[in-house]
């Protein structure tokens, strides 16, 4: 609200005023309406102030210029006398400011507001055209399923509007209708209420069926040479047994033993590899009990471990990250000496809970964590000689999370920093 004299001078402005104008808060007392508002503005204002004293109308409203289109400001003008008092009203023009948003997203995007549990569309980003076929006249004002919703995910998409009506946000691998036929999307929508509670949300759309249909077709490689080189194996391994229990030579016997040990430590790569597939693939959306996960790792090592979980929390990664941590407790017991104390640490930092694995032996060598850890090149010198570290690492980055190694005070430490979703958000995993 602000105040103008009989010679259109401010007599009173509040902050509140400015902020509506977009103009720098200060003292306005004596300053000129075109000073006020600008010359085209205060010469808008001018003239309904002479309208409303000269012909003795208790209102007079003007719209104001202003210099971006996501929203408009009016002023309703009263009089008391020769003075004049101005009401400031703001409107978000609700289009352009998705429009606005929209423009800074590459991939399809979608903003819908939510009518009765229907996702009303409500603007698209060129990309949303590009990708699904609709013009942006063809699908505003239409609910969004009815065009890319797949009929066997009708109930899907219902759960999943259901829950944005709801003010959650969704993220989740989905198949939707495009121009190039069925395709499978990372989804991931925001909520948020404005103008007098109506609920929109924002929705974006990333391509995953590439990467989907490439781990598919390695999961089949993996399979197929998993078997065959757990079979070549076999018969080398029972081979080398049958030379070593026929042989009288010395020599003979110790190549023989040789190549057991060497078969052997493939067949561990093997099913280590194999370990990393499992894992990986249970990498999920639905948070997993932390308590619960550091537990069950405590009970399956093979060895004494303590533990300290400091905070009750769900976190992000799934059966994949108890995979991961498992990885890291059995490498701290295996390669430290035999009274080497193992201690999992879980604290809360942010949003992020610290899974700590801490044991005081010798550390992990530089050949090992180089690669893993310091993102250095990997190459046939440089490369560590197991998976383990690598599937702690790629488990922890799929959960959105990062994964690190420290020496302190004589103490190893590799920390899997990994997202904590809220209680009540995702029904967490909990392992007995």
């Amino acid at each position: 609200m602000f105040g103008l004299d009989a010679n259109n001078r401010v007599t009173f402005a509040t902050a509140r005023t400015a902020d509506q104008l977009g103009i720098a808060a200060g003292a306005y007392e004596g300053t000129h309406v075109r000073e006020f508002l600008g010359v085209e503005n205060g010469d808008a204002v001018l003239a309904a102030a002479d309208a409303v004293r000269g012909s003795g109308r208790s209102l007079e409203t003007v719209t104001l210029e202003t210099p971006t289109q996501d929203h408009t400001v009016s002023i309703e003008l009263t009089s008391n006398g020769d003075e004049i008092i101005g009401s400031v009203n703001r409107t978000v023009n609700v289009e352009q400011l998705f429009t606005q948003l929209l423009k800074t997203v590459s991939e399809p995007a979608v903003a819908i507001e939510m009518v009765d549990l229907r996702p009303i569309v409500r603007q698209v980003n060129h990309a949303f055209v590009e990708t699904f076929g609709y013009d942006a006249e063809e699908v505003i004002g239409n609910s969004l399923n009815e065009y890319l919703v797949p009929d066997e995910t009708v109930a899907e998409a219902v759960k999943l509007d259901r829950r944005t009506a709801s003010g959650k946000e969704n993220r989740m691998v989905l198949s939707r209708q495009t121009a190039n036929g069925l395709r499978e999307f990372e989804y991931q929508s925001q909520p948020f209420t404005i103008f007098n509670n109506r609920k929109y949300a924002v929705a974006v759309y990333r391509d995953v069926t590439a990467d989907r249909r490439s781990r598919k077709q390695l999961q089949v490689l993996h399979r197929v040479l998993r078997h065959n080189l757990r079979n070549g194996l076999s018969v080398i391994i029972g081979t080398a047994e049958h030379i070593l229990d026929q042989t009288n030579s010395p020599p003979v016997a110790e190549s023989a033993e040789r190549i057991i040990t060497a078969s052997e430590k493939l067949q561990g790569m093997s099913e280590q590899s194999n370990e990393v597939t499992t894992a990986l693939s249970k990498t999920s959306e639905r948070p997993i009990d932390v308590a619960s996960l550091v537990r069950s790792v405590a009970t399956e090592a093979n060895g004494p471990v303590e533990t300290r979980v400091q905070a009750d929390a769900a976190v992000q990664g799934g059966v994949g990250l108890q995979i991961a941590l498992q990885n890291i407790v059995d490498n701290s017991i295996q390669h430290t000496p035999a009274d080497t104390h193992v201690i999992v640490r879980v604290t809360i930092d942010g949003d992020d809970a610290l899974l700590q694995i801490i044991d005081d032996g010798p550390g992990i060598p530089a050949v090992e964590r180089a690669a893993v850890f310091d993102d250095e090149e990997i190459t046939r010198l440089q490369h560590g000689s197991g998976l383990g570290l690598w599937l702690a690492r790629w488990v922890c980055e799929a959960a959105g999370g990062k994964m690190v190694y420290e020496r302190r005070d004589g103490q190893t430490v590799v920390t899997l920093r990994v997202p904590t979703v809220e209680h009540g958000e995702q029904d967490a995993l909990t392992i007995e």
